[in-house]
This record gives structure tokens, C-alpha cells and sequence, in this order.
């Protein structure tokens, strides 16, 4: 019995530290089970303190927090290292929950016995720990003080993981304070957890690895080892990376100049009749913007002659369908009779060209700072995005009269970016815009017009 416990103690601290949480969370509680069932505690702390590690890294808090008050009535029983570790997992958790106040009085206590045990794992991890709390209580030199320690022992004693850690850490504290270096300690941290192929870290706050994983891909460091810690993790950052054109979207739907779908960066192809219906529900909810959509409306556009329960019973085979065809059942969010893309998972050409339109809109009206380097990185952008008319194979009333819409918002862009570059006194950058236009449609008269003048 002894010997199963350490052995799922053993378990849990290894899933934890490599990554795969749910084995760690699950080694711990089969561990907890038996200590239950045998009255045998040898491992009491280790596996509640390995377990909570886990659940916290896979955001179940309140699961942490109920294997953390177990420990707390005979933490003091335990040595050092276990002492430590109650401590940072705690300060961890409240990190977690925002408490940075609580998090720096564990932080402190787990300083202090870290120190005391004597392991350099130990040593390196502390100190990254207590830096990490003083950047969330904006007291940026200390913070520095105790990251340079902790990186110290990291390479006086090779704790390679927790290098990893202070690396990043370090990286997040260029990003804040704009530092020019920020690439390099970017390519720095990266480049060791491709190198040793780290899926994890002590510490994991996801919106601080979502933040310096979007940079990353941004200045295009690291980029396959960096998206695979995106999906492995379902990063988030807090403003929606549309604009960052390695960013891993489960889904992307292309709509310019013909459709394409495509999941887990593999276009798909469609053959089945049983698919169309289906497809023609994708299209529906992209044209009408993929955010609540009436379920009702969508029955009456695309089976406008079957009759209440045939369309509702025709529309929930087609989302069923539609799920199965994205491959990912969290793409679509279907609630309270409406339907809408999980804009976390699912890219759209379409917003593309809307925020492109309303960065022109911005800079024509004088909101932002206009040069002739953003005026071309705006036209390019354009362009690059409106390869054609929308859904050109829809002969659908809601297809065509989105279809029309967009070119036209296409083409007065065009415009106003045009009389931008003539009001600038850059008429060859004008020409250039016009000419275009007239490239994706000759019969424009209009630009024809500026064209001759």
C-alpha cells in the first residue's frame, strides 16, 4: 500500500510538472481514494499539494482551494519542501483569483522555507515566484532583484525548467515597459522550451502566457513550437488576434472570391449532398455576421416552404451536421434561440475587412496619425483581404444583397483612401489606388473619372 501511494504521489507530480493536468488530477485523487479506504497518510501532503497544482493549471480553482484546506491543518507537520510547496501553490491560487495581497504573504512564507530546504530546484523557484508577485504589485525593481537571483541559480545549478520560467517572466517585464529588447528575451525564452520541448511551467498564469505567446507570434519567434502551446493550452489574449496571420484558429472561413473553409489548418472538401444544407447554414451565419443570429430567421431563409417542425427538425440536423463538418463542437454557440460563432475559435475574412474599413474610416477622418507608410499598409491590407465579390457562387437573396453591400463599403474605401493620397499631395499614390480598383472591377466609372483627372 505504502508503496501505491508514493507511486501515485510520484504520478501526479510528474503529469503536473509535464503538462497533462487531467492524469495529474486524477493520479491524485485515486491516490486520495486509497488513503481513505487503508488509512495509510504517508502521502497526505504531496498528493493534495501535486493535485491542486494540477487543478489550478487546468483553472478549476475551487478544486484547489478544497485540496489546499485539507493540507492546511497539518501543514506544519510536514518538512520543508512540503512546506514550500503548500505555500506556492497557494500563492499561485490566489495570483489566480487576483488576492495579490494573500499571494505575497504565501509568497513570503514559501520564500522562507524554500530557503530553508536546501534543494536548488527549490532556490530558483522561489525567487521566481516572489518576482512574479511584486510585477502583479507593480514593484518593478524588487521584482528585478529576485528575477536576477532566481535566474542566477537557475544557471549556477542548470534547473532548466524554471529558467524557462524566469525568462519569460523576464520577456513579460520588457512587454510592459516597452523595452527595446523585448524580441530578443521573447526569442530567448522561447527558444529554450522548443530546445527541451516544455509544455508547462511552475506558476502558469494563461492570460500572461496568452499576452507573450500572441507576441511572439507577432515578430515571429518560435512560431510552430509557440502555436502549439496556444492550442495545447486554448490560449486566449484579451484582444481577439485577427490580425496576426499565424495565430492557430481551429477555424477560418474565407468568403472573397469563392468559399473556403478550413479546420486545424487543412482546407475541406466537400462532396456529400447531405453537407450543402449545412454549408448553407455556415454561409447564413457568416453573411449575417456570425454573432446571434435568430434561429427562426435562419429557418425562414434557408427552408422557406417547409413548415414549423419540419424547418426547426431540418435546422438542428443542419447544425449537428455543421458542428461534425468544423470539427470542434465549442466553434458554434447555440443559445436561447440563437446561433453565433465562438469568436475565440472561428476567423473570419469578413471581420478582417471590417476592421480594415474602419482603420480607413479612422485615418480619412484625421482619428489617428496618418503617413504614407499606413496609408499603403492599409490599401495592401484591402486588398490582400477583398479578392473578389463576396460568396460569388450564392444566388441567395440574403448572399446577393450582402454581396452588393461589401462592394460597395469596397469601393468607397477605395475612394477615400485615393482623395487621402490627393489631399496629401501624393497623386501618384492616388493613381496607384484608383488603378486598383479598376483591377478587381473595370466598369467602375467613377474611379475611371479620377483615373483621367
Amino acid at each position: 500500500p505504502i508503496a501505491y501511494l508514493v507511486f501515485q504521489a510520484m504520478r501526479s507530480l510528474y503529469s503536473w510538472l509535464s503538462g497533462d493536468f487531467t492524469a495529474g488530477l486524477q493520479a491524485a485523487e485515486e491516490g486520495i481514494a486509497f488513503e481513505k479506504e487503508t488509512g495509510i497518510n504517508v502521502t497526505y501532503m504531496g498528493l493534495r499539494s501535486h493535485g491542486a497544482a494540477s487543478a489550478l493549471a487546468m483553472g478549476k480553482l475551487d478544486e484547489a482551494r478544497r485540496l489546499l484546506d485539507e493540507i492546511t491543518p497539518f501543514m506544519v507537520q510536514g518538512g520543508y519542501w512540503l512546506q514550500a510547496l503548500y505555500h506556492f501553490i497557494f500563492s499561485w491560487l490566489m495570483l489566480c483569483k487576483g488576492d495579490n495581497n494573500e499571494a505575497r504573504f504565501h509568497a513570503e512564507n514559501g520564500f522562507d522555507k524554500g530557503l530553508k530546504c536546501g534543494h536548488p530546484l527549490v532556490f530558483s523557484g522561489v525567487h521566481a515566484l516572489v518576482s512574479i508577485v511584486h510585477i502583479e504589485l507593480n514593484k518593478t525593481a524588487e521584482a528585478k532583484k529576485y528575477l536576477q537571483q532566481g535566474l542566477d541559480y537557475c544557471r549556477q545549478y542548470r534547473t532548466l525548467q524554471n529558467e524557462f520560467l524566469c525568462l519569460l517572466t523576464k520577456a513579460r517585464m520588457a512587454l510592459d515597459e516597452n523595452d527595446p529588447h523585448t524580441s530578443i528575451f521573447l526569442a530567448e525564452a522561447f527558444r529554450l522550451g522548443r530546445k527541451w520541448n516544455y509544455r508547462y511551467t511552475f506558476f502558469w498564469q494563461p492570460e500572461v502566457m496568452a499576452r507573450l505567446c500572441t507576441e511572439a507570434l507577432r515578430r515571429d519567434i518560435e512560431v510552430d513550437y509557440v502555436r502549439s502551446l496556444i492550442q495545447a493550452h486554448h490560449l486566449v489574449p484579451d484582444e481577439r488576434p485577427i490580425h496576426i496571420t499565424n495565430w492557430p484558429w481551429p477555424v477560418r472561413l474565407y468568403s472573397f472570391c469563392g468559399f473556403q473553409l478550413v479546420t486545424g489548418g487543412e482546407p475541406v472538401t466537400f462532396g456529400r449532398k447531405a453537407q450543402q444544407r449545412s454549408l448553407s447554414l455556415l454561409k447564413y451565419l457568416l453573411a449575417k455576421g456570425g454573432e446571434t443570429v435568430s434561429a427562426r430567421h435562419i429557418q425562414y431563409a434557408l427552408w422557406p416552404d417547409a413548415d414549423g417542425d419540419a424547418a426547426t427538425n431540418a435546422y438542428y440536423t443542419a447544425l449537428h451536421r455543421l458542428r461534425k463538418l468544423l470539427k470542434n463542437d465549442r466553434a458554434l454557440i447555440h443559445s436561447n434561440g440563437r446561433l453565433s460563432f465562438n469568436h475565440h475559435l472561428v476567423w473570419t475574412d469578413l471581420e478582417c475587412f471590417s476592421r480594415c474599413l474602419d482603420d480607413i474610416n479612422k485615418l480619412c477622418r484625421g482619428e489617428v496619425s496618418s503617413s504614407i507608410e499606413t496609408s499603403y499598409s492599409l490599401l495592401d491590407e484591402l486588398m490582400a483581404i477583398y479578392k473578389g465579390p463576396f460568396l460569388p457562387n450564392e444566388d441567395a437573396p440574403w448572399a446577393i444583397s450582402m454581396r452588393e453591400r461589401l462592394r460597395s463599403r469596397f469601393f468607397t474605401a477605395l475612394h477615400e483612401l485615393g482623395d487621402s493620397f490627393k489631399k496629401s499631395g501624393d497623386h501618384e499614390s492616388a493613381l496607384r489606388c484608383y488603378r486598383r480598383g479598376l483591377d478587381v472591377d473595370p466598369a467602375i466609372e467613377s474611379l475611371y473619372e479620377k483615373h483621367i483627372r
